[in-house]
């Protein structure tokens, strides 16, 4: 039997305040709710490109990446509105995170 989980959601502001408390929400299990914590980054952080990264090219796209020591979720964009050379960089957002934690 897999251990269930917690799926925690914070959006932060740019100074690192909470922009509302986090949203705390149980899983059946660990890889179901790291596939919640991924489907999840990548929707707020398409939703809330234009406030995030005003550089960010519509259309282009946003993955959720799990950070490797922390297990946090976060999303990074694939292309910017930017001559030269930081054209084509990934930009890693640290306003939108979720993570998942075993209980029980």
């Amino acid at each position: 039997m897999s251990a269930k989980a917690i799926l925690v959601i914070a959006v932060l502001g740019a100074s690192g305040e909470l922009s509302q408390p986090p949203v705390v929400l149980p899983q059946d299990d660990l890889a179901a709710c790291n596939a919640s914590a991924k489907a999840t980054v990548e929707a707020l952080a398409l939703t809330l490109a234009e406030r995030l990264l005003p550089g960010h090219v519509t259309g282009s796209p946003v993955l959720a990446v799990q950070q490797p020591v922390t297990g946090i979720w976060m999303p990074r964009y694939k292309r910017q509105a930017r001559d030269g050379e930081a054209k084509e960089a990934e930009v890693t957002i640290r306003q939108i995170r979720a993570t998942c934690r075993p209980i029980g």
